[in-house]
């Protein structure tokens, strides 16, 4: 057998793979999408421009620019969405801002007043646009939120710890759930006015680990099909992960969602409490005004430190670069610990429920001499129960519990919806109907129950003493054996479940209360966007959506290619059998620049 002769090899070079050119359209959405508020800025200014004459302060994205953008930049946007609404999405609000400042147009006397931008009509999207010289919604609610924010004085028990008022002035909502117009929507309309709001896929399944069986054994127990109860199906019973923001902050966006629907973006005035100094913004992005709130607590309140320090959190640093409960909470987008929640659960005045996987890696079984909270300490256990345990319960300004989720390395907001707590829910755990609540449990995955996390130094060890010090701050009910389905009766077993209120409806507070505006306007917008189908493509108008490529911008389609796939579903339906619910019968334009507060007929939102 002849020899080949290696030297002469010459291997075959691979064509290099060509990235598209994007046109004007498809810079300014990347742009949106990513946060490039410097590309945004040069966009608006008209430099890049390819002469296509597109607005981009009022175009919406087609489903060619959908397909183009995940093929060729992996980017995921939704169909009809302008860039303001993409860049909110996302919580980019630099790009939002350069796309809401409009121009001024000089005047035939040479004055100059600026243009009125365009209402955002029909969007399916949280971003409530503002009116001329008012600031949007949700950072009205923000605002009014922190104006309640007081430190107690250096005379009182917890000197130095900053609270939250959210009751009295504030009105009733401070549990932020999916509307009950929303989660009454088909299949299709569910995912459309919520899909944008729940947690990306790669942390759904994370979260999934940790409570979807919850759903699965609501479901099961009210005779609905398992495929009724998967997550992407949004079903009106259950827990829901919404999208929290993972920058570092997501504790802190996390808190704020579940219990307002908004995040952690506000910049505190310098003389509110955790606020950066001069030297530090000198240095790094000032902390925003719950990280503030979290910081001062931290460094200012001896007991919390005190009860800290008994469980073993490590507080200061030993050593110059070591991470600690205090280093953590300094800097806008550090990530933050189970020693961090503890402190949220005293600021908001309320319990905290983290639910996680023993996937994640967490500690479930104690090693001799050791407890959970030690474990939490260093950041080996995060879900449990965290409860304001130096506060007198009477003091706190809720017993409804906060609820998050921790998948590796970050934290969600979880939240249930309106329907949850219908009579026929809590009849198939086999309790008294308790009125306007939903059940929430107190156990993890595998229906054990969670652990009181950093509790005070002389709380009880034993079980029934810990249950009546966690009926101090929560109403706890017992529910009759249940377990996800396919356990076999055997290993069916009674959970322990609290309450969680649903706060009466928004439109009748609207005036008074921001929390309820925003929870109005948000839900009339998404509800009355879902609730109108999908318009197919009309091949004499394609012409009207270029894609966001520069090569193929003005593609003709035949009349066969026009209508979408499966129309009427959103950009990105998830393959999962829907309820048979009948759609809501909704009247009205979503609301644009000039009507903020629109309400869905029927019952108000």
């Amino acid at each position: 057998m002849d020899s080949y002769d290696y030297s002469t090899y010459q291997p075959v070079q691979p064509a290099p793979r060509t990235t598209p050119t994007l046109s004007t359209w498809g810079e300014a959405l990347v742009a949106a999408a990513t946060g490039d508020a410097v590309m945004m800025s040069e966009l608006l200014a008209g430099r890049h421009d390819d002469g296509r004459g597109v607005d981009l302060r009022t175009f919406r994205t087609s489903w060619q620019d959908v397909d183009f953008l995940l093929e060729a930049r992996n980017i995921r946007i939704d169909a009809h969405f302008t860039l303001v609404e993409v860049a909110v999405e996302r919580d980019h609000f630099d790009v939002v801002m350069l796309l809401t400042d409009v121009p001024n147009q000089p005047k035939a006397n040479g004055a100059s007043e600026p243009f009125a931008p365009p209402a955002l009509h029909r969007a399916i999207s949280t971003f409530v646009a503002p009116k001329a010289g008012e600031v949007n919604l949700a950072d009205a609610l923000r605002d009014f939120a922190f104006t309640t924010l007081a430190v107690r004085g250096v005379d009182e028990a917890l000197a130095g710890l900053p609270q939250l008022a959210l009751s009295g002035d504030f009105g009733n909502r401070q549990t932020f759930l999916l509307a009950r117009e929303a989660v009454s929507l088909p299949l299709e309309g569910r995912q459309a006015a919520c899909g944008s709001m729940t947690e990306d896929s790669y942390t759904q399944e994370g979260v999934d680990a940790a409570v979807a069986w919850w759903a699965q054994t609501l479901g099961h127990a009210l005779g609905r099909s398992a495929e009724d109860a998967l997550s992407s199906a949004l079903p009106p019973w259950g827990l829901h992960a919404l999208y929290t923001s993972g920058d570092g902050n997501c504790l802190l966006h996390g808190a704020l969602l579940a219990t307002l629907g908004v995040r952690d973006t506000r910049v505190p005035a310098a003389e509110e409490p955790g606020a950066s100094t001069e030297e530090e913004l000198n240095r790094r992005p000032a902390r925003r005004t719950l990280r503030a709130a979290l910081h001062h607590c931290i460094v200012n309140c001896r007991e919390l430190r005190e009860l800290l320090a008994h469980h073993g959190a490590q507080l200061e640093p030993a050593a110059a670069g070591v991470d600690t409960v205090e280093s953590r909470s300094v800097e806008h987008g550090n990530s933050c610990d189970p020693a961090h929640v503890l402190a949220l659960a005293h600021i908001f005045r309320r319990p905290i429920i983290c639910y996680a996987a023993a996937s994640v890696g967490e500690v479930r079984d104690l090693d001799e001499g050791r407890t959970m909270s030690q474990y939490a300490s260093t950041g080996a256990r995060m879900s449990g129960i965290y409860l304001p345990c130096l506060l007198c319960p009477s003091d706190c300004v809720s017993r409804d519990p906060i609820l998050i989720a921790y998948t590796q390395g970050h934290f969600s907001a979880l939240c249930s919806t309106e329907l949850a707590g219908e009579d026929v829910v809590w009849k198939a755990l086999g309790l008294a109907v308790q009125p306007n609540s939903i059940p929430i449990p107190l156990v993890d995955e595998t229906r054990n129950a969670l652990p009181l996390l950093f509790p005070p130094v002389d709380a009880p060890t034993d079980g029934a003493g810990v249950e009546r010090f966690i009926a101090q701050y929560l109403d706890l009910l017992t529910t009759a054996p249940l377990g996800p389905p396919g356990t076999p009766t055997e290993e069916l077993k009674p959970i322990v479940v609290t309450r969680q209120a649903i706060p009466p409806p928004s439109a009748e507070l609207m005036e008074d209360s921001p929390a309820d505006a925003n929870f109005a306007a948000v839900w009339q917008r998404r509800v009355s966007a879902a609730a109108e189908p999908r318009e197919p493509r009309d091949a004499e108008k394609a012409r009207t959506a270029p894609s966001a490529s520069r090569e193929d911008s003005w593609v003709h389609v035949t009349a066969e290619e026009a209508a979408p796939p499966d129309a009427g579903m959103p950009a990105h339906p998830v393959p999962v059998s829907g309820s048979a619910t009948q759609p809501l019968i909704l009247s009205g334009e979503a609301p644009g620049r000039d009507d903020d507060l629109v309400v869905v007929e029927g019952r108000p939102v």
